[in-house]
């Protein structure tokens, strides 16, 4: 996808075509997910097929099976498009505070998000979980749709039509996956490093942020059992919007964290250029790299102390300190690549009159998706080990697999963090 969109020669730029399509594909899975069952029975129904034998839940089942796929490969257009749009315009020194910003904005939305989904829904009736869904997909649609076109609309990109690549070269699918290949060997080993970390930082995200909320509804529902009240749907619900409001405390901590570490940086990296003139062996950009390693390491411990906790509060508590890490996640990796590509820009004429081959800024799509590639594999591994360990622990009788499942991610997040050390 990257290289694809550094290759185009649309009139109206390079990211804003990847932009709208992944906006406009990522609404359409979404609510195709979200109304799965009443476009399952419905086409069932045109067509003739009875529910006799569960026929309309497989047919179900297999539409969100597919929406879910088609909502995984929409993002990819969709994230490249504004995380390269940034590493396009921004010069070198101003990635690091222009991916602060955008964290600082995803923070935001997640706290809204995290709001609209702990606020009861009194006038719901019926499937009480599918409909707070489709509520909470048609706000996230109108966001999209809104943010989107203001984003497209202000955002000055530059002509693709006065490049002077050649795109017939590189229109056979060999020649894309080539160009990938060599955007991985060509990129600088601290570029290769970010998308080794963040292979095991996001080995263990992705099921803390999926299963985080039922984890917390979860223990709620085990404390009341413990004090004998009858567990009804109302406990259910109060659970989960518990949940939602350990989550909604978790992206709080993480816009903090955004807010502050960025500052915080600043002033470290200043004192440690003062430091380098009595010290060569200082470096000012070894400073976010410490920030990502402390804050995978302070992930993994609060993760893996989970397993111990018995209380909703303090496992509440634990998510939040999380938020620490996570907004560290959201910043420091798309900084660092940020600058590192910015690094190698340079004027396309210039480098075709050196004869040189130089990373120049056509290539940041490629970089960016290369390391979308990085983030949105070890989600497929860690569906994976989360749906062995829940049949594990359906096997052996364990009610509480969602526990040891929230707290494997620690295992991969231990790794980043010493990963990340060693950059």
């Amino acid at each position: 996808m990257g290289v694809i969109s550094d290759r185009s020669r649309i009139a109206w730029g390079r990211r804003r075509p990847f932009i709208l399509g992944g906006v406009l594909s990522t609404i359409f899975a979404a609510t195709t997910l979200a109304w799965s069952e009443p476009i399952s029975v419905a086409v069932c129904t045109l067509l003739g097929i009875s529910n006799a034998n569960g026929w309309w839940g497989t047919v179900t089942r297999t539409v969100a099976i597919l929406a879910i796929v088609i909502l995984n490969i929409s993002i990819q257009p969709l994230q490249l498009g504004l995380r390269s749009l940034h590493v396009d315009i921004c010069p070198r020194e101003q990635q690091a505070i222009a991916s602060a910003w955008a964290g600082r904005f995803t923070g935001m939305g997640n706290i809204i998000g995290y709001v609209l989904g702990s606020l009861p829904l009194p006038w719901i009736s019926g499937d009480y979980e599918a409909m707070r869904f489709r509520y909470m997909v048609y706000w996230t649609t109108l966001a999209l749709i809104a943010t989107s076109l203001v984003t497209c609309y202000y955002t000055e990109e530059e002509d693709p039509l006065m490049s002077t690549y050649d795109p017939g070269l590189e229109r056979s699918v060999y020649r894309v996956f080539r160009n990938l290949l060599d955007g991985f060997s060509q990129a600088s080993n601290r570029v290769r490093h970010v998308y080794l970390v963040q292979f095991f930082s996001w080995l263990g995200w992705f099921g803390f942020l999926f299963y985080s909320t039922s984890f917390i509804g979860q223990l709620y529902v085990d404390e009341q059992a413990r004090d004998n009240v009858t567990i009804s749907s109302s406990i259910k619900d109060h659970g989960m919007r518990l949940g939602a409001r350990a989550n909604l405390l978790f992206a709080t901590v993480a816009l903090a964290t955004n807010i502050a570490l960025p500052r915080l940086s600043v002033m470290l990296r200043s004192m440690l250029a003062r430091a380098r003139t009595h010290d060569k062996g200082a470096r000012s950009s070894s400073i976010l790299t410490i920030i990502w390693s402390f804050s995978q390491a302070l992930y993994a411990t609060s993760v893996l102390s989970t397993t111990l906790v018995s209380s909703s509060a303090t496992a509440t508590f634990m998510i939040a300190i999380a938020g620490i890490s996570w907004g560290v996640t959201q910043w420091v990796p798309f900084a660092i690549i940020g600058e590192e590509t910015a690094k190698f820009s340079i004027d396309e004429e210039s480098a075709k009159r050196e004869d040189e081959h130089v990373w120049s800024v056509v290539q940041g799509g490629t970089i960016i998706g290369l390391h979308n590639t990085a983030i949105s594999l070890p989600q497929i591994f860690a569906a994976l080990i989360s749906s062995a360990i829940f049949w594990v622990a359906q096997n052996l009788n364990q009610k509480h697999a969602i526990v040891w499942v929230i707290g494997w991610t620690g295992v991969p997040g231990a790794v980043a963090a010493w990963l990340a050390f060693m950059m």
